[in-house]
């Protein structure tokens, strides 16, 4: 029998079904590989600061940011380990403000669904009373009557790339 006759008998399309066969598996096989690496990037790890318990959850912080609440307390926690990943290992944690950058930065986002109106000399001011909150711990307090560059000035002296980075994304030295 010559390898011509053999392709095309019953023992060929046997080899040739079983072919097709592993391209299909092996296409599944790298698929799942790519699901699982992208589950694992979005699972972080990060201890409670206040009941001590090690969590491991899904999370992207680019997606949802840097700070998570403990599944088991609910207490707010900074996924620091995420951030020294993302930032070459800087890390300006304050402990007597508890705050960090990243803090500020969600902070400042959530600035943006705050309503300001123009006072009587043109300026814009807090309609209503505004809190600066991370988690259930009050960070700053503006009255309503609040300039804005009152507020924008209390995050100039928090960010270490001052309000300018906040407010264009580039730095403000």
């Amino acid at each position: 029998m010559s390898i011509r006759d053999a392709l095309n008998s019953e023992l060929g399309r046997e080899v040739k079904r079983l072919r097709e066969e592993n391209e299909e598996v092996h296409a599944a096989a790298v698929q799942k590989q790519k699901e699982l690496m992208e589950m694992r990037m979005d699972m972080v790890t990060e201890e409670c600061p206040d009941c001590g318990t090690e969590n491991t959850f899904k999370w992207s912080v680019r997606r949802d940011g840097y700070q998570a609440f403990c599944p088991k307390c609910g207490f707010p926690m900074m996924l620091c380990g995420e951030c020294l990943v993302d930032s070459d290992d800087f890390c300006d944690w304050d402990g007597s403000t508890i705050l960090c950058h990243r803090m500020i930065e969600r902070l400042w986002k959530d600035l943006e669904d705050v309503v300001f109106n123009e006072d009587p000399d043109g300026c814009l001011v807090l309609e209503s009373d505004y809190q600066l909150m991370i988690g259930n711990r009050e960070v700053a307090m503006f009255p309503a009557g609040t300039d804005r560059e009152e507020i924008w000035h209390w995050f100039d002296e928090r960010h270490p790339k001052g309000v300018v980075y906040l407010l264009r994304g580039t730095g403000g030295e």
